[in-house]
């Protein structure tokens, strides 16, 4: 009988909480994912334009701040210096802050970010290689910034642009991390 009353106590609570978590309204529970172009992913000079991915979730103290884990990342192909076909993602993760400027629904916001920089390469022509491989060609990862901002045109729809950089290093050398990325966001509250 104790384990059923704490059973049933645990999901009335999550429940409870699931609902109030999306319930329209910015304040409380966020997560959104987002779609675009990368124009710029920049290692050393070096320019790999490609598909943006974002993803978000965290805590909105009110109707328009909120602090969230971050991550953008620029998707890529590219030939290594040995002949590999590489999938290459390059980009930022870690912890954010959004500002949003008016109400929901039509409101212009800016963000900041302090976390990771880096990338990591997957060999394509490895059918043993994967996102979860260690044998991928990886960098250390350093400390990277990102600052962005964009428009939310749509009660969870925005149109998000970021840029970060950072540096990073492995055995043998230093990289210097550029990166813009342009997408539409959805992002459930």
């Amino acid at each position: 009988m104790k384990k059923f009353v704490v059973t049933t106590l645990f999901i009335t609570l999550i429940l409870s909480l699931s609902a109030n978590a999306f319930d329209g309204n910015r304040k409380g529970f966020v997560i959104g994912c987002g779609l675009g172009l990368g124009p710029v992913a920049k290692t050393d000079g070096v320019n790999n334009p490609g598909f943006a991915l974002n993803f978000l979730f965290g805590y909105a103290w009110d109707e328009q701040n909120m602090i969230v884990y971050l991550e953008d990342v620029i998707a890529y192909t590219e030939k290594s210096y040995d002949g590999k076909n590489l999938l290459v993602l390059q980009g930022f993760q870690g912890i954010g802050y959004f500002h949003y400027f008016g109400p929901q629904g039509k409101s212009f916001f800016i963000n900041g970010g302090l976390g990771i920089q880096g990338w990591t390469a997957i060999d394509l022509d490895d059918e043993s290689s994967s996102f979860w491989s260690s044998n991928n060609e990886s960098d250390e990862i350093g400390l990277g910034f990102l600052i962005g901002g964009g428009y939310e045109f749509a009660g969870h729809v925005q149109f998000y642009s970021s840029f970060s950089f950072g540096k990073s290093s492995d055995d043998y050398y230093n990289y210097n991390h550029r990166q813009l990325q342009i997408s539409i966001s959805v992002v459930a509250f």
